[in-house]
């Protein structure tokens, strides 16, 4: 006779699958999603024209670029663009970077504050901010500017509200000027030793209406109204 099956007298544990839930396998997702990036680099070295040479500020743009793509950016470099070219490609890449996380705005070159009167028609004040008559004085506002290759001035505030205009907060608007912000012989005004009244002139578009640009970062290589070093 056949000794009896083990196996039919001993219970055996039940089965671990079908009591414990089994993890189920994690797919790859459609799409990944990848954080979009975008600068703008403008170098202008003012060779061959009026004003002084900045032959080093083609090599800061470009030490830009690489310094950016390295962090992820998608770059557009340009030399020598005159200032109506700067304004074109401002509004041209805001328009075609509305879906990106960053977009920055690079500019190395000349730059300056221009004095001007808004009572006095908007004419632009080419000696001092402050303006003596007499006893008296006018401390008139200033707008800084970049200086494109033809030497016709840009301001930073159409700059800025080009760049910026979709107003948008999840995206980070990044505006860097490594460029001069004053000439001290000419905006620090004229000393006068005797007592004089100050007659402060605000623009009128300053009582109307206050623009509000979301997540917007502006950086200057100089402090306001100083010369940048040349190296």
């Amino acid at each position: 006779p056949q000794p009896p099956s083990l196996t039919s007298s001993v219970p055996q544990p039940p089965s671990l699958t079908s009591s414990v839930p089994q993890a189920r396998p994690v797919s790859p997702p459609k799409s990944s999603h990848l954080v979009k990036r975008a600068a703008l680099i403008v170098g202008n070295t003012y060779q061959n024209s009026n004003h002084m040479e900045l032959l080093g500020c083609k090599t800061s743009a470009e030490n830009v670029k690489k310094a950016l793509e390295f962090r992820g950016f998608n770059c557009e470099l340009k030399l020598n663009i005159p200032a109506d070219e700067i304004l074109r490609l401002v509004t041209e890449f805001t328009e075609n970077k509305t879906d990106f996380e960053a977009r920055l705005f690079y500019f190395s070159g000349h730059g300056g504050n221009e004095s001007f009167s808004v009572n006095g028609g908007g004419h632009a004040i080419t000696e001092n901010l402050v303006g003596f008559v007499d006893r008296s004085g006018q401390l008139y506002e200033g707008g800084e500017y970049v200086l494109g290759q033809d030497g016709r001035k840009v301001f930073k505030d159409e700059i800025l509200s080009s760049f910026a205009k979709d107003n948008k907060p999840n995206v980070h608007k990044i505006l860097m000027f490594d460029c001069c912000r004053g000439e001290k012989s000419r905006e620090m005004g004229i000393t006068q030793k005797t007592t004089f009244q100050l007659e402060i002139m605000r623009r009128e578009e300053a009582n109307q209406k206050n623009a509000h640009y979301k997540n917007v970062v502006i950086l200057h290589g100089t402090l306001p109204h100083q010369v940048k070093a040349l190296t």
